[in-house]
């Protein structure tokens, strides 16, 4: 028995002695990253990152590693380094390499860099031949993922936001200038009913809203969702990135089953969005609407209702500069008396019936592109007063140069005033294109709802896809003169 312990004991010593290397490690050579995810802050300037060799040591082997940009941007962020590691026979120390970090004065969320073995010499490459490092910004250490419920400020800095955000009843968010808040793909903050926000900034500190990746539509943007507080409020402000979809906004005013929402605005970019840069409900109270710029916004400068035409402010705003250049107006019926001034882009009247049944002034310069099958109705009470000048016309137009692109304006009717006094839609120096999809000319007085009565001098009236001027048997009349007409299908006038 004690032989064949000892021949047992022996063989197994043997055994163990061809799996274990001069240094006593069991196992294959194998090497790879000593872990998955690294990180580094952007002032350390800086990241070492570790490397393993496990098993088997008693050869000599090497191995290359890389750099790859996920997030990060190289150059900017860092810079591409690649070698290759060696270990000499007998030598299982961890070895390093080193990556350059560069900080920049730009607030970034975590950026990401992309670690790769490869090209092993005389080993295999372990399970952990690929690694992350994430670099994280000096400068934006805070972190919003919490929905607000009662008061909170934000001091001046940087805050990630890594999830949807919203502003509940008895949450008041305050944001102090300079504050800086990145969002993560997809979120977005809603201020919702019982909810306030109140961000305002200074010329020198703005006060920021953007995406940890600068692309439109990379997060969902800014709401107001029936938080009708009087306190809310966004001055020296920038929103950007926003407008997830082509319907998205940067910034979003809009009423819930309950309430209305209410926002004072002044000074404020909104740039890059993947929709519009900002968007008014029917039921939005915009007490403020002052030193706006759009830029860059995929859909337009913005989409809002015709009742709030008046809080433009062409003189400290600036629509210009999108990807398609209009502010769309929603259709529906406008029931108090209206100037619309001249901007620097087309009011953009969106499909369906813009009804007027008030004073509608168009101020010279004005134009007006409608989208397909758009139409102006002037109509019950409604009088069109569209005067421009030989320099300035009035354009009434398709969005596109089709003839009968857009149905047309329609003058149903004209208030009566008493004593016989009857006010006539008038239309001095303008020019109305590629209409008549709709109505049997590109000005169709229908005397649908009354009277129809207009007055039409120094006009061109072309691309109709009818008549240029069409009138009805009854109940429509027309004073013109100086006009002029090309290109009318069914020709100049009905008579």
């Amino acid at each position: 028995m004690k032989l064949k312990a000892a021949i047992f004991g022996l063989a197994a010593t043997t055994m163990l002695s061809a799996c274990m290397d001069p240094g006593g490690q069991p196992g294959d050579p194998v090497v790879e990253f000593s872990n998955a995810e690294y990180q580094v802050n952007e002032a350390d300037g800086t990241a070492t990152i570790t490397v393993v060799r496990k098993g088997d040591s008693s050869t000599p082997v090497s191995i290359g590693y890389s750099t790859n940009p996920d997030t990060a941007t190289p150059g900017s962020d860092y810079r591409r380094t690649s070698g290759v590691l060696q270990w000499q026979p007998g030598d299982p120390a961890e070895k390093t390499f080193d990556i350059p970090i560069l900080a920049d004065a730009e607030l970034e969320r975590r950026e990401r860099i992309v670690l790769n073995l490869g090209s092993a010499d005389g080993v295999e490459i372990g399970t952990t031949d690929r690694a992350t490092l994430t670099i994280l910004d000096s400068a934006c250490a805070g972190e919003l993922s919490d929905n607000i419920t009662a008061p909170r400020t934000l001091s001046n800095g940087c805050y990630l936001v890594t999830n949807d955000i919203f502003v509940q009843p008895g949450g008041r968010l305050t944001i102090e200038p300079g504050a800086t808040l990145i969002f993560e793909a997809g979120a977005r903050m809603q201020v919702e009913e019982g909810g306030a926000l109140i961000a305002v900034g200074t010329p020198e500190q703005p006060i920021t809203f953007t995406a940890a990746q600068k692309e439109p539509g990379y997060w969902n943007g800014l709401s107001f969702f029936g938080s009708d507080d009087d306190a809310n409020q966004l001055s020296h402000v920038k929103l950007e990135y926003g407008g997830l979809g082509p319907d998205g906004t940067n910034l979003s005013v809009r009423g819930n089953s309950f309430s209305g929402a209410r926002l004072k605005i002044s000074d404020v970019h909104l740039t890059g969005s993947g929709g519009y840069g900002f968007h008014f409900a029917e039921d939005a109270q915009i007490d403020n609407f002052t030193g706006i710029v759009t830029a860059g916004n995929e859909s337009g400068a913005g989409l809002m209702p015709m009742t709030l035409i008046p809080v433009l402010d062409p003189a400290s705003s600036h629509f210009a500069g999108n990807k398609r250049d209009y502010l769309d107006i929603l259709p529906g019926a406008l029931e108090t008396d209206q100037n619309w001034p001249q901007l620097d882009v087309p009011y953009g009247m969106r499909a369906g019936g813009h009804r007027i049944h008030a004073s509608l002034t168009l101020a010279p310069g004005v134009v007006l592109g409608f989208a397909r099958a758009a139409s102006l109705i002037i109509e019950d009470s409604g009088v069109l007063t569209a005067q421009g000048t030989d320099e300035q016309r009035i354009r009434l137009t398709g969005q596109k140069a089709e003839s009968g692109y857009w149905a047309g304006l329609e003058i149903a009717g004209t208030p009566d005033e008493g004593d016989n006094t009857i006010v006539p839609s008038r239309l001095d120096y303008c020019s109305i294109e590629y209409a008549g999809g709709g109505f049997q000319g590109a000005i169709s007085l229908t005397g649908r709802t009354g009277i129809s009565l207009a007055s039409i001098s120094h006009s061109n009236i072309i691309g109709s896809a009818g008549y240029g001027i069409w009138l009805a048997p009854e109940n429509a009349f027309i004073q013109q003169s100086g006009n002029y007409f090309g290109d009318d299908q069914a020709g100049d006038i009905n008579f």
